[in-house]
């Protein structure tokens, strides 16, 4: 397990068959659960920092390399497919990081390389929260 995983891994078992919604903050992913009861925020949600890769049932959609400006709608519109999709399964692979599957045969997946976090770090590369409403 990583110190992300110990650390948020409850919240994250909380939301398992809940539906939740999208957003991207350049080439971060938000995903916001509870929104229909606390609006657009919702009441919890999973932050995830790049490096990541997005999955399809055929193969890679698209990865955490940030397109810019112009090509940022495009880009933003190959998640449509989990745009209010369901959280069905993590893991923590043995090589560390961490992989979301959604319905549909969707996942994402966190490279493992990427868990490096110092003692004054809250999160190395995703955390789970739950909002206070």
């Amino acid at each position: 397990m990583t110190k992300d995983s110990d650390e948020y891994g409850y919240i994250i078992n909380e939301l398992l068959g809940s539906r939740f919604e999208r957003s991207l903050a350049a080439n971060s992913l938000k995903l916001h659960f509870g929104t229909h009861k606390a609006g657009p925020q919702g009441t919890h949600y999973i932050w995830i920092d790049p490096p990541w890769e997005f999955y399809g049932p055929n193969g890679l959609i698209a990865d955490s390399s940030y397109p810019g400006d112009d090509r940022f709608k495009e880009w933003s519109a190959l998640f449509a497919p989990i745009n209010e999709s369901v959280l069905e399964r993590w893991t923590v692979p043995d090589e560390g990081g961490a992989e979301f599957y959604f319905s549909d045969g969707y996942r994402l997946t966190l490279d493992a390389g990427y868990e490096a976090r110092g003692d004054d770090d809250w999160y190395g590369h995703w955390y789970a929260a739950v909002r206070n409403t």
